[in-house]
């Protein structure tokens, strides 16, 4: 592998780890909160979605493109899992702006999510080296 295609990786993967913190705590909120309490949950959908949103944006623009430089097949699936993301945001937001957002789907999401941020996160570790001492 050449070190000139993993270095941008690397500086991707350093780019994007508070997002990914950051995302991850909102989950922890989401997954936190009972069931029973569905107002709550609701509470925490919108900036969740948003956050989220923005986040695969700039995976989108930093991520893929030195991705397809190494691991083409891989960075296009990661495409298709974005936009499958990007369309339970948008059918979850109808859910919410018509009131019928469950606590269960909120929370359904959120695993989903997590799911996603470990393939990645495997994914750019394959890829992503220390250098040699």
């Amino acid at each position: 592998m050449d070190v000139d295609q993993v270095s941008p990786l690397a500086e991707v993967r350093a780019r994007l780890t508070p997002g990914h913190d950051q995302i991850a705590r909102l989950i922890e909120d989401i997954l936190a909160v009972p069931r029973s309490e569905a107002e709550r949950l609701r509470a925490l959908w919108l900036p969740f979605a948003a956050v989220l949103a923005a986040h695969l944006d700039e995976e989108d623009r930093h991520m893929i493109p030195p991705l397809l430089q190494v691991a083409e097949q891989e960075a296009r699936g990661l495409v298709l899992e974005h936009r499958h993301v990007r369309a339970r945001i948008a059918q979850l937001d109808m859910a919410f702006n018509v009131g019928t957002l469950s606590s269960s789907a909120v929370r359904s999401f959120a695993e989903e999510v997590l799911a996603h941020q470990r393939r990645e996160h495997t994914l750019i570790a394959k890829y992503v080296t220390e250098p040699d001492d």
